[in-house]
């Protein structure tokens, strides 16, 4: 049971080392709201497994720790290599963080094409900060993690595409997480602002250094307006000492286009939650995920999809592999409102376990309030074909070796469906390695 008083004097004392560090932004409106954020974290709970939406999620470890906020001196000079399991085989714009603050130097955000614009939350004024708060705070599923991230993030990443832009090269967004001699405890921001008839595609990037225990704690808000094209993907893959608490909400405008994919392979406990507002006629959304936790992890996959207006057509298939000990929770709702006639909606949560031992439930579901729509969902948890081992092993393929070959093609329906080729090409390789195959 977690003893919500010891928690919340913790994130306390977090949150007055934060305010001693301010100096001089102490009296700004922005800081103003952090401290309403702030009176809000007290006045709520940290989730137990008696709430109906963490049933399956224990975070009582989390505080065994000694997690800290983390300071700019945590984020000096350490020996990353960028050029790892995260570098694309292509040109990207390249926005590097280290515990929660902007590397410069591995950073390659100059010269941006015309229409892309690149900021850091710390450079916008206090005006246009307090504004970013201010719309961040106005989620209704609004979590004590999202209130402890708004209370303490510190910077993020501002991206704005202007209206008709065509960005040819993807924004890749690296947060690394240095747990080397510290806990350290983390608040990633992510803005992505896309205006009409606007195309781009952002790639996050979640990754540790260390092996200490550490808190990522993201949010991620993307605005897409009317008739632009998003594709965005957001891959997790840190150390199994941590803990990742994400929270995504996308808001789409008439007839836009949004594909996202979501890769979970990281973290001892990990909880995603995806929120979509489909808030225009004709829109087009894709939610697709892939998470595969093994040894003792957990992973926690929420979505939520309202259709609020007609003819919109929403797309989510999420697909686990579990194995050792691992488990995992998957729970999608698609809410249609009334006057969302002739949605077109479909979800399906897919599950291979690889273990006895492994775990997954899952709680795909529909509410509808309009009575002219299609609307289907489902879920499957199975093991590995018998006859499709069958027929690997009667070709002298041995028993390791089939079982990756046919796990890989369970995986490969989510990466294929990916749609920008270098992203693709790099998940394709990041899923041999997950399964220790050789990428030819």
């Amino acid at each position: 049971m977690i003893n919500q008083t010891e928690a919340k004097n913790w994130f306390q004392n977090q949150f007055a080392r934060f305010e001693s560090a301010l100096n001089g932004q102490k009296s700004g409106v922005t800081h103003a709201l952090r401290r309403d954020a702030m009176a809000r974290f007290q006045a709520s709970e940290f989730p137990t497994m008696r709430h109906e939406e963490w049933k399956y999620t224990n975070l009582e470890s989390l505080f065994t720790h000694g997690l800290h906020l983390a300071s700019p001196a945590d984020s000096a000079s350490h020996a990353l290599d960028i050029r790892d399991d995260l570098t694309l085989d292509t040109e990207a714009y390249t926005v590097v963080f280290v515990n929660g603050y902007y590397d410069a130097k591995r950073s390659t955000i100059n010269a941006p094409e015309k229409g892309l614009q690149i900021r850091l939350l710390s450079q916008c004024s206090d005006e246009e900060k307090a504004g970013i708060l201010r719309a961040l705070a106005t989620e209704t599923d609004e979590s004590v993690f999202n209130t402890m991230h708004m209370a303490l993030v510190s910077d993020g990443v501002v991206i704005d595409v202007a209206g008709g832009a065509v960005i040819g090269k993807p924004v890749h967004i690296q947060y690394f997480t240095v747990a080397e001699e510290s806990a350290p405890m983390t608040q990633p921001l992510t803005l992505i602002r896309v205006e009409k008839n606007a195309q781009c595609t952002v790639i996050e990037d979640y990754k540790t250094v260390g092996e200490k225990p550490f808190l990522t704690n993201a949010r991620t808000e993307i605005i897409v307006a009317e008739n632009a094209v998003v594709d965005h993907a957001r891959i997790q893959n840190e150390s199994v000492k941590g803990y990742h608490i994400s929270l995504t909400r996308l808001r789409q405008a008439r007839s836009s286009n949004f594909m996202t994919t979501n890769i979970t392979f990281g973290a001892a406990l990990s909880r995603n939650l995806t929120i979509a507002h489909l808030d225009g006629e004709g829109i087009e959304s894709t939610l697709n995920g892939l998470y595969m936790p093994k040894g003792r992890q957990h992973t926690d996959n929420r979505t939520i999809i309202h259709h609020a207006k007609p003819h919109c057509n929403s797309h989510e298939l999420y697909k686990g592999i579990m194995d050792d000990h691992a488990t995992a929770v998957f729970n999608g709702k698609i809410f249609v409102h009334p006057d969302a006639q002739k949605t077109d909606a479909k979800q399906s949560n897919n599950n291979l376990l690889l273990s006895k031992d492994a775990t997954i439930n899952t709680k795909p579901q529909l509410e509808i309030f309009a009575d002219d729509v299609k609307c289907t969902h489902g879920a499957t948890i199975g093991r590995l074909e018998e006859k499709g081992m069958f027929y690997l092993r009667s070709r002298g393929i041995g028993y390791d070796e089939a079982r990756s070959i046919m796990t890989l093609a369970f995986a490969e329906d989510i990466v294929s469906r990916i749609r920008h080729t270098a992203l693709r090409k790099r998940l394709d390789t990041m899923l041999h390695e997950r399964l220790n195959m050789k990428f030819e």
